[in-house]
């Protein structure tokens, strides 16, 4: 439980991280810089560890999957979409994870089968998002409407990549499975930033820098180590608890610490979602 409740607090706390950064770097310049760092020191510990990195063919399209759904797709909307809408915002929308997460499985993996209370779940989150953009989100920037949809792509390549991981949890050993996806995933997010966004400026400033620190040594190395390795001890659906914790603590922290706004419509959305999202993993 100690390793639960440590990333529930640590990634409460990278939503506003990735937001201070956004002030002084491109998006996919943070996220590549963020992993390019982060998977080779994942890689490394497992070599001091004298554990093997398993570098073989069958295993690379499941790394290519994982760092493409996972460290291009979902990192990227959600980093993209936090320059346009708050930190907190976008947490309560990846709140959406375990129903994107166990429709996934439901539909692919051949899991859990649906009952009535899991689909009054999803409707209750799906209500909680619309009475969000029923708000005048443009009044916090006139593309936040668009951003918070884009955003909502990050849990639905999570919840993909989530399945793919834990059938593959007992075959690689946690640190590969996120050293290696987290390295091919930065690669490919600088290959983008080189692209598309080399012409905007490199601000090379404390605050940008602390942020970069952090969410490359604690925000990825700290917590995608404990992430897969919770996927080895625990189920799924019990893993995306964390989903229903810290979208709370992040909307606190990007209000108190953040001065960010919070508005009737954002409360209330984020107190429909988050329910939803409780009452979809009720059990019987």
């Amino acid at each position: 439980m100690t390793v639960f409740f440590g990333l529930v607090l640590i990634w409460s706390s990278t939503w506003i991280a990735i937001k201070t950064g956004l002030d002084y770097f491109p998006p996919f310049f943070a996220i590549g810089i963020r992993f390019c760092i982060a998977g080779p020191i994942l890689l490394a510990i497992m070599r001091l560890r004298g554990i093997p990195i398993p570098w073989g063919r069958r295993h690379q399209p499941v790394y290519a999957a994982i760092a493409l759904l996972s460290f291009v797709i979902s990192f990227g909307v959600v980093y993209w979409g936090e320059q346009y809408v708050t930190s907190g915002l976008a947490a309560v929308l990846f709140a959406t994870l375990p129903l994107f997460t166990g429709l996934v499985s439901l539909l692919i993996a051949h899991g859990e089968r649906w009952r009535w209370l899991r689909w009054f779940g999803a409707a209750v989150s799906l209500a909680g998002i619309v009475v969000i953009h029923s708000g005048d989100l443009e009044l916090v920037h006139p593309l936040a409407p668009l951003a918070a949809l884009v955003i909502l792509l990050g849990p639905m390549a999570t919840a993909f990549s989530t399945v793919l991981s834990k059938h593959k949890s007992r075959e690689i050993h946690p640190l590969a499975m996120a050293g290696i996806p987290i390295t091919y995933g930065g690669v490919i997010d600088m290959g983008i930033w080189f692209a598309f966004e080399r012409h905007r400026p490199l601000v090379w400033e404390a605050p940008g820098i602390a942020s970069l620190a952090y969410l490359t040594l604690i925000g990825s190395v700290v917590t995608f180590a404990g992430y897969y390795w919770l996927l080895q001890h625990m189920e799924v659906g019990r893993i995306n608890l964390v989903a229903y914790c810290t979208p709370v603590m992040a909307l606190a922290i990007g209000f108190f610490l953040g001065g960010e706004t919070v508005t009737v419509a954002i409360l209330g959305g984020a107190a429909l979602v988050i329910s939803g999202v409780v009452l979809a993993g009720r059990r019987g």
